[in-house]
């Protein structure tokens, strides 16, 4: 009668150890570490998270040289003064110099001034805004009450602009233009921009 009861005991200890290991799985902690480090390696380079980090640390202005300037502006000139419009297609080679042809255009009932000249543009970026010196020379053609002028035209400028989205800015420019005439020897001119970048 006791070995009958020793063996039901000795039974219901080992029955009932199987059944608690397989309810309770031991999972080392070397089998945990190297899952997590699985997880970690599996996630892509580029996820979503690590884009978007990094495109907001990433200023609005242009990083890829070379690229292209179109600039148009209008405003107005000083002595004489007359409405002034202004456009310049420019090569931006790297991100401190460009090269291109400037077009001004100033009018009023009487008189009409057109200056074409072409030449380079330092630029000096600062985080959202850029400064520009620029110089150039050409031709300037004068209309003035029915006479007509052909001069030699120089062309120095300083520009500001502000990146408003990741191609566009808007700026203000001022030119000092000097011609090769005894009657009118400089006009200068400050005009409002918009500037496309691409």
């Amino acid at each position: 009668m006791k070995r009958s009861w020793l063996l039901a005991l000795l039974l219901f200890l080992v029955c009932g150890e199987g059944r608690a290991q397989e309810i309770v799985p031991v999972v080392p902690i070397e089998a945990v570490q190297e899952s997590e480090k699985t997880s970690m390696d599996s996630q892509p380079v580029g996820s979503e998270g690590e884009v978007l980090r990094q495109s907001s640390a990433m200023p609005i202005g242009r990083t890829n040289y070379p690229s292209f300037n179109l600039r148009a502006g209008a405003g107005t000139s000083f002595d004489p003064q007359l409405w002034w419009v202004v456009g310049s297609i420019e090569a931006q080679l790297d991100k401190f110099f460009a090269l291109g042809p400037m077009v001004q255009v100033g009018f009023d009932r009487n008189r009409t001034f057109v200056l074409g000249t072409i030449g380079p543009r330092l630029i000096m970026p600062i985080s959202f805004f850029e400064i520009g010196l620029s110089a150039g020379m050409g031709f300037s053609y004068r209309n003035e009450v029915g006479f007509t002028y052909t001069n030699f035209a120089y062309q120095a400028g300083i520009n500001l602009d502000m990146y408003i989205i990741e191609n566009f800015s808007v700026g203000l420019l001022a030119n000092f233009n000097f011609l090769s005439s005894v009657a009118l020897a400089d006009v200068g001119s400050i005009t409002g921009t918009l500037s496309y970048h691409f």
